[in-house]
């Protein structure tokens, strides 16, 4: 069986949170996910970023979330797109922890000496082999088709900007623009699974058609 939840979902410490929504579905463990308000695609820290949820993924929350947590999976993920990050997990029995798990990745990617060239190569690694895979001509033309504004030369200009961040940058924007929420402390986080008996101060508790079930 898997292990207890949490009796209580509090308030992320040192994030400011805009919206909190928990719908409730009836399952045995929860998805748990954080999106922090960041940077465009052409901004300077997208690569670093892109690169830190690679880092964090692979390393931290991999043994905070799913080895030592109990839930099947987790990690993060920078969208330079739609300029988010994301923090998730999923089949996760022990949200509350999820949630400070997220808090405390912030903290040890922004602390010295956490994240060294190794760790930013073995992300490098990561990213290139995704964005040096074969791309399918009609994947090609809805990339372009959905964001006419990357061309080329917009494309090597972040791949110069990832083979050229350092640790030092990936400690930057973890603390810059994670750190207390991002850009205007925003920051939106939603849990998927059974209420149950938790105790859900601050958050918006809906059914799964997404109505009002308790304040």
């Amino acid at each position: 069986s898997p292990p207890q939840a949490s009796s209580s979902v509090g308030s992320a410490a040192g994030v400011g949170v805009a919206r909190r929504e928990f719908i409730s579905i009836p399952t045995q463990t929860n998805s748990v996910v954080r999106t922090v308000k960041t940077v465009p695609y052409d901004h300077v820290d997208a690569a670093p970023l892109v690169l830190l949820s690679q880092v964090l993924s692979l390393g931290y929350l991999h043994r905070e979330i799913r080895e030592k947590g109990g839930a099947y999976g987790g990690g993060a993920a920078a969208n330079v797109g739609g300029g988010t990050f994301t923090f998730s997990s999923y089949r996760d029995p022990n949200q509350a922890e999820t949630l400070r798990a997220f808090d405390n990745a912030v903290a040890w990617a922004a602390s010295g000496g956490a994240i060294g060239p190794r760790e930013v190569e073995e992300a490098q690694l990561q990213c290139f082999k995704a964005i040096d895979s074969p791309v399918a001509p009609r994947a090609r033309g809805a990339r372009r088709f959905a964001h006419p504004e990357l061309g080329d030369d917009e494309r090597q200009a972040f791949r110069e900007r990832l083979l050229d961040a350092s640790a030092a940058d990936l400690r930057r924007v973890a603390a810059e623009r994670l750190a207390g929420g991002g850009d205007g402390a925003r920051a939106a986080e939603c849990i998927v699974g059974n209420v149950g008996g938790l105790e859900v101060k601050g958050w918006s508790v809906m059914t799964a058609e997404l109505k009002p079930l308790r304040d």
